[in-house]
């Protein structure tokens, strides 16, 4: 079986911190210069398209099966070079 506390955690944690990156970015707009906003980005594509998949690969090997709360946003690793 599957614990929620566990992946629930995982999806909060991510989403969470994706959220109070992208307010905290767009609040700071105008005083952000670039090498910042290419580290924000960068950031977020690490989560999105390296942290996030291998999290997802983890939580379904432990569980034995897929971890559909996890599975559903974690993107395909070719999604990006589509």
């Amino acid at each position: 079986m599957i614990d929620p506390t566990v992946v629930d955690g995982v999806v909060r944690l991510l989403e969470r911190y994706l959220l109070a990156m992208a307010q905290e970015a767009k609040a700071r707009l105008l005083s952000i210069d670039d090498a910042q906003s290419l580290s924000l980005v960068a950031n977020a594509f690490f989560l999105a398209e390296d942290l996030l998949p291998r999290v997802d690969k983890e939580l379904s090997k432990a569980f034995r099966r897929s971890v559909p709360q996890v599975s559903e946003i974690a993107p395909s690793r070719s999604y990006i070079f589509r």
